[in-house]
């Protein structure tokens, strides 16, 4: 009997001792989880913001030394990487110059047009067949009179970057082909971009013909002076041969008053 009452005596602390360890255990993890919810509650919201377009996005420094800590810092060197690549997105979103991209694991499709590619596509649409809002998912050497052409170009690193001038119904468009390359260098797609030189070609042409024309008609009078250059040479001849011949009279009628 004396055993069994120690027995029982000796469960009942263990149980106690358990149950007090697991509830410290309990306080501790409850305790260690309120120290995180704030942090990552911070970071979360803060990924949030980032995914949303949010670049104002700022992570105040707690000065912590664990993964916290190195978590906080990761994430806010990221804040400011993200908010530098939508700036840049925003200047090329912004930029005169129409810039698509395509990507070449989806057959050359566009992935991306800013502002002034959407409004030249809107303008050739009745030439491309494409839509502007259809632009995105469109093939890209759609936007060019020679679609196979532009197809080996972008499917060519070595051969980018390129420049044609083509022609897409009443616009000349100078374009350039330059290739998007990772920090690796390996390529991951080409960037194309369009320069409206209608009226600068046109400028061009007619300054051509112009000059061109200008240059036959001085041919044309070069032609004409070297004409009128041999008349006069041919009339400066024919007065020499009439000063001889008059001189000779002259000698002659000298020597007959002489005679006389």
């Amino acid at each position: 009997a004396q055993a069994a009452r120690g027995l029982r005596e000796r469960e009942w602390s263990m149980s106690g001792t358990a149950a007090l360890a697991a509830l410290l255990a309990l306080l501790v993890a409850f305790g260690f989880a309120a120290s995180l919810k704030g942090p990552l509650a911070r970071l979360v919201d803060a990924a949030k913001r980032l995914a949303e377009g949010d670049d104002s996005v700022r992570l105040a420094g707690e000065g912590r030394k664990d993964e916290i800590g190195a978590l906080q810092t990761a994430m806010a060197r990221l804040c400011e990487t993200v908010g530098e690549a939508f700036r840049l997105r925003q200047m090329v979103e912004d930029m005169p110059t129409p810039v698509m991209t395509a990507d070449p694991k989806k057959a050359f499709t566009v992935a991306y047009a800013n502002k002034a590619a959407l409004d030249i596509a809107r303008a050739l649409a009745p030439v491309t067949g494409v839509a502007a809002q259809n632009v995105l998912g469109a093939p890209a050497d759609k936007f060019h009179p020679d679609p196979a052409r532009q197809r080996r170009l972008m499917a060519d690193p070595a051969a980018l970057p390129a420049r044609e001038k083509i022609r897409l119904g009443d616009e000349t468009i100078d374009l350039r082909i330059n290739p998007i390359r990772d920090r690796a260098g390996a390529y991951i797609g080409p960037m194309l971009s369009w320069t409206v030189v209608t009226q600068q070609t046109k400028i061009a042409d007619d300054f051509e013909a112009n000059v061109k024309g200008v240059v036959e008609t001085v041919a044309a009078a070069a032609t004409q002076l070297q004409g009128t250059a041999k008349t006069l040479g041919g009339a400066a001849e024919e007065t020499t041969r009439q000063s001889t011949v008059v001189s000779e009279a002259s000698e002659q009628a000298a020597v007959n008053l002489q005679t006389v």
